[in-house]
């Protein structure tokens, strides 16, 4: 439940509950699962950190304290007016490091943009004490160019915790390019393909990982022992050369019924349900897709064991001719 100050802390559904059902029922017929699904749920939370904070998936701690190591210098492109537009809820503690830099020389506001509301009423009780103005508005990260005008500029919008390697580099910039107005700043950080590529395999293949992704369709009548969960590896063809792909499936072993509140689905084994996938991209393929879009960089540092890497872009300014 929501504990946030109400005065300074106001929510939006632009997409609703019912929407997103219809919306996996229609997927789940075609034994498909969107990505976003099992951040949905009352459990989402919960599954979420346990995943986060288990032994085997060190991801987003690596990538928060990355963050925190760049702040200095990507500080140094903050100006006061500069609110915080976030994609993606977590724990919070990616935007209370953010915050906490914007409070030191202005006033900032804050948004918080997701498809779940479990998963932003926790990032809100999270930084419920950062004495800023808060609206959380329940979207889709493809809605950018569209809902852009629901917050002040210049803002710093941020797809932090790896989040642009589910989404795709190259399509996330083109939605970003078309939602970024001049005075706004694009930062996004990505985990790195490197000689211990397999450590993504072993974090999916981990218990938290399979809980986390099943837990909606156990919700719905489906018995964990009913499905084996898969684990591809695929070289994905990109304009920047190939790209390394972890798909994630379960397949059914033996009947099994999903439940809606307006029908059923009926998995039969051998049956396939695709979940979500997830790319790894080389340094220098982040940089190839960077350089094909209209977008220029403003900073970007890579750890020194290159595996992680931040980005934080801009719209190149407009050439003024001098008469």
């Amino acid at each position: 439940m929501l504990q946030v100050e109400k005065q300074r802390t106001r929510k939006f559904e632009l997409v609703t509950t019912e929407y997103l059902e219809e919306h996996l029922y229609r997927a789940l017929e075609r034994r498909r699962m969107p990505d976003y699904v099992p951040f949905l749920d009352d459990g989402a939370v919960h599954n979420w950190l346990a995943l986060n904070h288990s032994a085997r998936f060190h991801l987003a701690g690596s990538l928060t304290a990355f963050l925190e190591q760049s702040l200095p210098y990507l500080a140094e492109h903050f100006v006061p007016e500069l609110n915080l537009v976030s994609f993606g809820a977590g724990d919070g503690r990616k935007e209370r490091i953010l915050l906490r830099s914007l409070l030191r020389i202005g006033s900032p506001s804050y948004y918080s943009i997701d498809i779940s509301s479990p998963m932003i009423d926790a990032t809100l009780n999270a930084i419920a004490d950062i004495p800023v103005e808060k609206t959380a508005l329940l979207a889709f990260f493809e809605d950018l160019p569209i809902i852009n005008r629901l917050w002040c500029h210049p803002a710093l919008l941020c797809l932090l915790g790896n989040s642009i390697s589910t989404y795709g580099v190259e399509p996330s910039l083109a939605t970003v390019r078309a939602g970024l107005e001049p005075p706004d700043l694009f930062l996004f950080d990505c985990r790195l393909l490197t000689q211990d590529a397999g450590q993504l395999e072993d974090a999916m293949a981990s218990p938290e990982n399979v809980r986390f992704q099943t837990a909606p369709l156990v919700k719905r009548g489906l018995e964990p022992d009913a499905v084996e969960f898969i684990i591809r590896v695929v070289a994905a063809p990109t304009p920047a050369g190939p790209v390394r792909r972890v798909d994630q499936s379960v397949r059914l072993v033996r009947h099994a019924v999903v439940t809606f509140d307006h029908g059923s689905v009926s998995l039969y084994p051998g049956d396939e349900v695709v979940l979500a996938s997830t790319c790894q991209y080389t340094l220098d393929q982040v940089r190839h897709f960077i350089d094909r879009s209209p977008l220029a960089i403003v900073e970007q540092h890579v750890a020194p064991a290159r595996d992680n890497a931040i980005f934080m872009l801009r719209t190149p300014r407009r050439k003024t001719n001098l008469l």
